[in-house]
Formats: structure tokens, sequence, C-alpha cells
């Protein structure tokens, strides 16, 4: 799994080739997610997600701060993993 920085108590960073996820949320909590990368990087997305909210703790929402593909395109398969409404 790739490195997670956490850069608050609530705010952690994964970066991914040249685009940076970031997850918003507390240990034991369902967090929000920021960006989700290229297509392939879900399951380590995922990965962190469990590092730093819980085993199986769900997303309760997924931001996109721009539609650009490097910030989208893992969407649809996150959205589908976590049922995120949409």
């Amino acid at each position: 799994m790739r490195p997670i920085s956490r850069i608050a108590s609530d705010l952690g960073c994964l970066p991914i080739s040249f685009v940076t996820i970031y997850f918003v949320g507390r240990p034991g909590s369902a967090g929000v997610l920021v960006d989700t990368g290229l297509l392939g990087c879900s399951r380590d997305i995922i990965g962190a997600a469990d590092a730093l909210f819980g085993h199986g703790a769900p997303a309760q929402a997924i931001l996109v701060s721009q539609w650009q593909l490097w910030h989208h395109v893992s969407a649809h398969t996150l959205v589908e993993h976590w049922r995120v409404p949409s």
C-alpha cells in the first residue's frame, strides 16, 4: 500500500502518480474522499481509507474538485464499492 500522510487529525492525503487524493474525517467514522485519481487507483484508495477510518468504513461522500480525468476516473468504482449515493 502507498504511504498516507496525515496533514491534520482529520485530514490525510495519498499521492498517486501526479494526483493527490484527500481523506477528510476521523478514525472510526465515515469519511469524505476528495478526488479519486486515475483508473486502477481504487484498490489503493480503499486500502488507505481502511487504514485511516477503520476496515470497511465507507466514504459517506466523494467530492470531485475538478472535471479532469485524473480527478474523477475511479469515482464510479468507489461509489459502487462503498454504495455512496450519487
